[in-house]
């Protein structure tokens, strides 16, 4: 690629010239169990961050090398950004077991890439908005209908505020959670899917426990995550067409994009379902981050960004989208 700017921005918006080579490794968890947010020392990956370092190290000497009638420069042609996706929390432990640091530091010390996208943020960012807008909707649709929501019974909203105090410190704390129901083959990915959502003030639930406690699966939130994205559509299928759910409240954890671009009979995607796919967020966010390298941006201006407003990316990425 050709960059608008010198990767130093100290040519006055004006193009020095250069080519600009983005390499980007993926060492994120298996596409399968990636919604799960399971920490990534609990998943297989493909690659490791060893491999990763040394396939940036060849590639980038293999542009090194100075051009034809160059030969007496050693100003180097190309600039190089290396670009890792990998979870950035997960943490590493020296061999003698003295020492513990994140994949985040261990990658800043050795210099292995140049901007790290956290592949976990962008998965908690994304359902967490879809989970907080879907509660704000609730809420206004109790409010427009004034009925004292003490006294509604049945739904999940007037269920909540319904439900009797416990003395016990735990009960008193889940009984401010707001319920989602989860719908998964995967106990693990069940139980670290309700680690990290209660974080986030919901209470994760399957929909026996749901319909046990509610009398009915009526505006709850509900997510599917199954082990494939066709698995989980025509899931979504089954409880939409039985008018379990309605297709507003359903949210479809999927691992790849493409299934949701086809219409294949009873896999054709419901209207109203939000699906969220980690490998359309991280394609949004990797040629974000091309378009701001070319743009002239420095790697550390791109890596702040991306610490510090990424759900703002988020935000504006959707919207480029619609």
């Amino acid at each position: 690629f050709d960059t608008k700017h010198s990767s130093n921005n100290n040519n006055n918006g004006k193009g020095d010239g250069k080519k600009l080579l983005i390499l980007e490794a993926d060492v994120s968890t298996d596409e399968s169990s990636v919604w799960s947010l399971l920490p990534q020392a609990d998943t297989d990956n493909d690659l490791d961050l060893y491999e990763v370092a040394q396939g940036f190290t060849q590639l980038s000497n293999m542009v090194a090398t100075p051009a034809h009638g160059a030969q007496h420069s050693h100003e180097p042609q190309h600039d190089v950004l290396r670009v890792l996706l990998v979870d950035t929390s997960t943490v590493m432990e020296s061999a003698s077991g003295t020492r513990t640091r994140t994949v985040r530091d261990h990658v800043r010390e050795l210099g292995l890439a140049d901007v790290v996208v956290d592949c976990r943020a962008p998965l908690i960012l994304s359902l967490t908005s879809w989970l907080n807008q879907h509660s704000q909707q609730q809420q206004q649709q109790q409010q427009s209908r004034r009925l004292p929501s003490t006294k509604r019974r049945g739904g999940w909203f007037g269920g909540i505020l319904s439900s009797p105090l416990s003395s016990s410190s735990s009960s008193s704390e889940q009984s401010t959670l707001k319920p989602v129901v989860l719908e998964t083959p995967e106990k693990a990915w069940f139980v670290s899917l309700s680690e990290e959502c209660q974080k986030h003030g919901y209470e994760v639930m399957d929909h026996y426990q749901a319909q046990q406690r509610f009398g009915s699966l009526r505006d709850i939130p509900f997510l599917v995550y199954q082990r494939t994205t066709a698995d989980t559509i025509h899931t979504v299928h089954q409880y939409v067409s039985k008018q379990r759910v309605k297709p507003s409240q359903v949210c479809a954890l999927c691992p790849e994009h493409t299934p949701l671009l086809q219409e294949q009979g009873m896999m054709r995607v419901i209207d109203g379902v939000t699906h969220l796919s980690s490998t359309d967020l991280y394609d949004r966010i990797l040629r974000w981050v091309r378009h701001r390298a070319l743009d002239g941006h420095s790697a550390q201006q791109i890596q702040d960004d991306l610490d510090h407003e990424l759900s703002t990316i988020l935000e504006l990425l959707k919207e480029q989208r619609r």
